[in-house]
């Protein structure tokens, strides 16, 4: 879907609203102000309409209920309108941050919604010496970005000319999931591994090496994370993709109806860019480092 007028006109004051209302829920949750049973508003609307005036529900049950609820709306909105997603990542990420790890899928997707990915990234290959400048658009987590990633980074296997990375290129199934052409999960049982691991850029050490294997773990973001786990450095997104140590399969789903995950490749870099993008990040003054290891490691 493209930008519409009338989401567009819609985007501040959803954003606002988001915000004020996953605010307001994530609060009760954190400070513990809702008892563990009481009437919610919801309930006694309800209770009174069937003459029970008795019912107690666990307030925490509601509150995760009221926002499970609260994101097919919110998703028709955010989806269509990348400058609703912008606003809402500007200003709504720090309030969904206590959301990321709930139990219920249905609420860890507000959390998913405010750090969709629409930036533009470079990506490199340490081990291939390769590089891309890439623009990222309706990425809600981290297993869709890989998905993106693949399909548009890994060369055809009609057309194999050495500029793009090698490896196995997602089916077409899952390629169509992607942009929109199917329901949100496959019927047919497809799962997929993703061919690479992702690191931010701190893995690239002082003297310009990586590690390989587990040993480079403490530096990947998984794929059951956000994008927003990228860090920037000389303020773009940088990430550094591995060979996977082991394989790791899953069913791949669109998050949400309305928003499809694309990667528009912009400039294939030359191997004296990419050498000369690790020598500069290797040369990172060590504070900065420190810093963005300290960034890296909350995300954990």
């Amino acid at each position: 879907l493209t930008d519409t007028i009338y989401t567009d006109v819609l985007a501040d004051t959803a954003c606002h609203f988001f915000i004020d209302f996953v605010s307001a829920a994530t609060r009760a949750l954190e400070e513990g102000n809702a008892k563990d049973s009481a009437e919610s508003l919801y309930e006694k609307y309800k209770n009174k309409m069937v003459g029970n005036q008795n019912v107690t529900v666990d307030v925490q049950e509601v509150i995760e209920i009221a926002l499970s609820r609260f994101i097919p709306p919110m998703a028709e909105i955010f989806g269509p309108s990348k400058k609703a997603r912008i606003l809402l990542q500007e200003k709504g990420v720090e309030c969904t941050w206590p959301l990321r790890n709930s139990p219920r899928p249905q609420v860890k997707m507000v959390y998913q919604l405010a750090n969709t990915m629409d930036d533009e990234m470079t990506i490199i290959h340490v081990g291939e010496n390769k590089g891309y400048e890439v623009s990222v658009t309706g990425c809600s987590d981290n297993k869709l970005l890989g998905l993106a990633i693949a399909a548009a980074l890994i060369e055809p296997e009609e057309s194999k000319d050495g500029v793009l990375l090698s490896g196995k290129r997602p089916p077409e199934s899952i390629i169509n999931l992607l942009r929109g052409g199917t329901p949100q999960a496959l019927m047919d049982n497809t799962q997929w591994t993703h061919p690479f691991t992702f690191s931010n850029w701190t893995c690239i050490k002082p003297c310009g090496s990586i590690p390989s294997g587990m040993s480079g773990a403490s530096h990947w973001i998984w794929p059951d994370g956000s994008p927003n786990e990228i860090l920037k450095w000389n303020n773009r997104k940088i990430l550094i993709l591995g060979k996977i140590p082991f394989n790791r399969k899953f069913d791949p789903v669109r998050v949400f109806e309305g928003l499809t995950a694309q990667i528009s490749l912009n400039k294939v870099l030359t191997k004296q860019q990419v050498e000369q993008i690790i020598q500069n990040i290797a040369n990172t003054d060590q504070q900065i480092r420190e810093m963005a290891i300290k960034q890296h490691k909350q995300w954990q």
